[in-house]
């Protein structure tokens, strides 16, 4: 049988942030894992093709991580309680660091949901899920709220 110990769960802090959590918390309650909740900041290098200024971009960013941090902590606060859980905020490209952080941590498994930011995101850059997915070398549960 395939033994569970470390669970990294991706989340956006999206109004399917607490579903992903949910379904990583009872796997993790379940078979007594550690989950990682990972939030990766995102890199604004891929912002300039839109003809953004850097001062633009620089102050976007500054947003999102001043954020990101107070999110991280209700999100563990309310959605892990019974549960071993380590927190991570990473900035990059959200498909390689959720894949680089699940590697370097040796995790086990990786939750991610399928939705979670604007359909014009999508559109541009495509689904983060999916190419989890496509290229993870480790079994991953997407969760569509």
């Amino acid at each position: 049988m395939a033994k569970i110990e470390k669970i990294l769960c991706a989340v956006d802090f999206s109004k399917a942030t607490p579903c992903v959590a949910d379904y990583a918390a009872t796997i993790a309650k379940a078979l007594e894992a550690e989950v990682l909740v990972l939030y990766v900041v995102p890199s604004m290098n891929r912002y300039g093709l839109f003809q953004v200024s850097p001062q633009e971009i620089k102050q976007f960013a500054s947003a999102i991580s001043s954020g990101a941090k107070e999110n991280m902590e209700q999100c563990v606060k309310e959605h892990f309680r019974e549960v071993r859980v380590r927190a991570a905020i990473v900035s990059g490209y959200a498909p390689e660091a959720i894949l680089q952080t699940a590697t370097d941590e040796k995790c086990d498994l990786i939750v991610i949901g399928t939705h979670g930011r604007a359909d014009a995101e999508h559109v541009f850059f495509g689904s983060v899920a999916e190419k989890v997915v496509k290229q993870a070398s480790i079994p991953v549960m997407t969760v569509r709220p």
